[in-house]
Order: structure tokens, then C-alpha cells, then sequence
């Protein structure tokens, strides 16, 4: 397949870049050191970014998560995928992440949540496998986007609940489940979802007063 990005420079995926694996929505392949493209499959999958939406969000300043840098086009001038910033992946590390710098980091994300909510673009459908962490904490292909023009609807608040689902459940719930059975993992963040809260807010003193993300779990489980 020919590939134009941003209907500038021509290349040849077979030839000059690293397959990295797909999902629903795309094959994924390394560009050069700090790209990634993705390349849209010929299904129906439902959540694919459109032109309009691209050009869209790759204006959105965001710290820690992931936009489309630049539309990709086929020789026939089709929408057929973007390019995005490439980071390794050391999320097996995160539960020796210290709790202060956990909260800076999703202080980060809900800026950036914030940040969607301006343009009117909601986060959903957020999950551990969006997640990098390479000593920042990175979401990439945060779930799906979807843009929303309802002054009856919160975007802000929309965007503050996906949040705290991936941090209570894929952060907090994961490492818990590391060491202690899915039942009481459960409990735990069944109890924490009950706060309206942003949860950084909810778990700030505790959090920020453990040495790692493991010892906050730990410590956590043992009250249950």
C-alpha cells in the first residue's frame, strides 16, 4: 500500500516500517523513532476518527495524552489512517511508581481531559491497554472520541468519569488484583467509585504519602 502522510511525503509500509501489532480499528506500525501510523482495516468498525476530527484534535494541546499528529491518505487521496507519537511501554513497572508522582501524572490526564471537554470531545472506553508508562504515565487511542454539541450535556464531567474508571479499575484495581483475590479487588474499587469526585482528589493524601503504587494497594486491601 502506498501511503501519503499529510498528503506530503510517499512511503511504502511493506518496505520501510516495523509491523507493531492491530485492533479493531487499525494495523499499527513504527514509522522512525518517535512515530507510529496507523493504518485503518476495511471493516465496519464504527469508531474510526474521521478527516474532520483529525485536523480537529491534533490542534487540542494535551500533556499526557496521545493525539493524531497528521491525516493519512492513499495514492487516491482516501482517508486511511494517522500518525501519532510512538512511546515503549514499561506499564509492568507502574506499582513502583511512587504515589506523589502518580498524582502528578493524573493531574496530567484529567488537565487534559479538560482540555477535550473545551473542544466538546468526550474520552470513553478507557482501558489498561491504553495505557504507557515510561516513567510518565501516557494514554494512547484513549477509547474512542466523540464529539458532542449539547448545552444540556457535561462534557467535563463525562470526561472526569472515564478517568476515574481507568485509574480506580485498570490502575488501582489491577495492582490490587496482583496480590489478593478479584473478589476483595472488587469491593475495594467498588467502595472508591462511590465518590463524585475526581478520584485523584478522593485518594490524594494517602497516595501521595506512599512510596510506590504497590504500598498504597497494600495498605489499602489491608482495611478491608
Amino acid at each position: 500500500m502506498v501511503v501519503n502522510i499529510g498528503r506530503g511525503d510517499i512511503r511504502y509500509i511493506e518496505d520501510n516500517f516495523e509491523f507493531l501489532g492491530d485492533g479493531c480499528e487499525a494495523n499499527v506500525y513504527r514509522k522512525d523513532l518517535d512515530t507510529v501510523i496507523k493504518i485503518y482495516k476495511d471493516n465496519n468498525f464504527m469508531r474510526k476518527l474521521d478527516e474532520e476530527s483529525i485536523k480537529e484534535l491534533k490542534e487540542i494541546n494535551t500533556h499526557r495524552i496521545l493525539m493524531p499528529m497528521e491525516e493519512l491518505y492513499d495514492e487516491f487521496g482516501k482517508l486511511i489512517g494517522y500518525l501519532r507519537k510512538f512511546k515503549q511501554n514499561y506499564n509492568y513497572t507502574l506499582k513502583n511508581a511512587s504515589g506523589y508522582q502518580l498524582l502528578e501524572e493524573f493531574d496530567l490526564l484529567k488537565e487534559d481531559a479538560f482540555n477535550l471537554a473545551s473542544s466538546n470531545y468526550t474520552i470513553s472506553d478507557l482501558h489498561r491497554d491504553n495505557i504507557i508508562y515510561d516513567g510518565n504515565l501516557y494514554l494512547i487511542d484513549p477509547g474512542s472520541y466523540e464529539k458532542i454539541i449539547d448545552e444540556e450535556f457535561n462534557t467535563k464531567i463525562y470526561n472526569i468519569e472515564s478517568l476515574n474508571r481507568l485509574i480506580i479499575d485498570d490502575i488501582i484495581g489491577y495492582d490490587l488484583e496482583q496480590f489478593t483475590s478479584k473478589t476483595k479487588a472488587r469491593l475495594i474499587t467498588d467502595d472508591l467509585h462511590r465518590s463524585s469526585e475526581y478520584i485523584g482528589d478522593v485518594i490524594k493524601e494517602e497516595l501521595g504519602n506512599s512510596k510506590t503504587l504497590r504500598k498504597y494497594t497494600r495498605n489499602l486491601a489491608k482495611r478491608y
